[in-house]
């Protein structure tokens, strides 16, 4: 190979050199074309903005200095619970309804040996309804839900009757004297206050 020729490769080489330092340590500015006044991009962590450099027919759009852009907010971190201490919601109470008492009509619609079934109002605010008997000895308040699915008896021939399955109950001690169930009706306390019937639920 002749002089010449190692001469122009090491020439060719070198330029490379110097181009590739300058490319990588030289160049401040972003690498595409500023085209516009007013036009922007974000080079290296800066927003640089295309500006007239220069008047009249010297004029030429460069690319300002730049602006640094802050970094997005970073979230912070959350919290995980370890395994040594477990972190659960703690459930809502569950409010306490106590007893309440329910006035459910007059004294004087209850007549001896009568059975009347009144509704009111339970604690959980829920319509309901009771079956209210006098005997001498005074009133006698019985649930009127059955106890085999449900359903709501009636007072028929002296007697409480389920509609649905035809369980009988006696109005006097609740208890099931016939059908598909053999367990009593719910008893209630139930008095008398200034010719009201009060039953407490």
């Amino acid at each position: 190979m002749s002089f010449l020729s190692r001469r122009r490769i090491l020439t060719f080489i070198s330029s490379l050199t110097i181009l590739s330092i300058d490319n990588a340590f030289g160049a401040t500015g972003p690498s595409i074309k500023c085209r516009v006044v007013g036009q922007t991009t974000i080079f290296q962590g800066k927003r640089y903005t295309c500006i007239r450099s220069g008047s009249g027919k010297k004029a030429v759009l460069i690319w300002n200095k730049g602006v640094k852009v802050p970094l997005p907010d970073t979230p912070s971190p959350v919290a995980t619970p370890s395994s040594s201490a477990s972190v659960t919601a703690s459930p809502k109470p569950i409010q306490n309804y106590g007893p309440i008492d329910i006035e459910l009509g007059n004294s004087s619609e209850v007549k001896t040996g009568d059975t009347v079934i009144f509704s009111g109002r339970d604690a959980y605010g829920k319509l309901k309804s009771y079956a209210i008997t006098r005997t001498n000895l005074g009133l006698i308040a019985l649930d009127t839900v059955c106890t085999h699915e449900g359903c709501s008896v009636e007072f028929v021939k002296k007697k409480l009757a389920c509609p649905c399955h035809l369980a009988i109950f006696d109005p006097l001690s609740g208890a099931a004297e016939s059908g598909p169930t053999n367990v009593p009706l719910k008893k209630y306390q139930v008095r008398e206050v200034d010719g009201k019937i009060i039953l407490t639920d």
